[in-house]
């Protein structure tokens, strides 16, 4: 049995630090993260389907072996998280995929990820525009479970059901919940 434990969450919300405390205490888990392979492959810096085609493959590889997974990405669009779920799903392995949903707020992640060094592609604008295509996690549809960090340390919040959830999500950033659906598109 393996697990995926896909980060979900704005560029400067936590999710790579929240990778290295866990990994601290468990440094058996494959951590693969998107900003690593970038700058790997540098041909493909700007290429996000070919980076993202390198870190899936490596991602259900490592799971078909029965390694655990940290998959550290942005994830704000539900429609790549459920391709990453089904694919994980249809391993012969039994595999369970956890959401990591990392979402401090608009305006902290933006004042955190500008005290990030070397990540001046990394904008104000750039975040609010991603934020507007973040879509929350929904359990069944891209992930079996959704754990939300809270800032104490280690504590985390465990939800099995999408109500209780989407209950947690009003109360954190209604207009994460306001989103509709237009056939695969998502708008605010």
């Amino acid at each position: 049995m393996s697990n995926l434990f896909i980060l979900t969450g704005l560029p400067g919300s936590g999710k790579t630090t929240f990778a290295k405390n866990v990994l601290s205490e468990h440094p058996e888990i494959i951590y693969l993260s998107s900003d690593r392979i970038r700058h790997a492959f540098t041909n493909y810096r700007d290429n996000h389907e070919k980076i993202f085609s390198i870190m899936n493959l490596a991602t259900l590889w490592n799971l078909r072996c029965n390694h655990n997974v940290i998959y550290d990405s942005t994830n704000l669009e539900r429609r790549f998280r459920i391709q990453l779920y089904q694919k994980a799903k249809e391993l012969k392995t039994d595999t369970k995929v956890f959401n990591i949903f990392i979402h401090p707020g608009l305006e902290k992640s933006i004042l955190q990820s500008e005290q990030r060094k070397n990540r001046e592609d990394v904008t104000p604008q750039l975040i609010r525009d991603m934020y507007k295509t973040m879509q929350i996690p929904s359990l069944g549809e891209d992930c079996d479970c959704i754990i939300v960090p809270i800032n104490e340390k280690n504590k985390i919040i465990d939800f099995t059901d999408n109500i209780t959830f989407q209950n947690y999500i009003q109360n954190i950033d209604r207009n994460l919940l306001t989103k509709t659906c237009k056939g695969d598109e998502y708008c605010i």
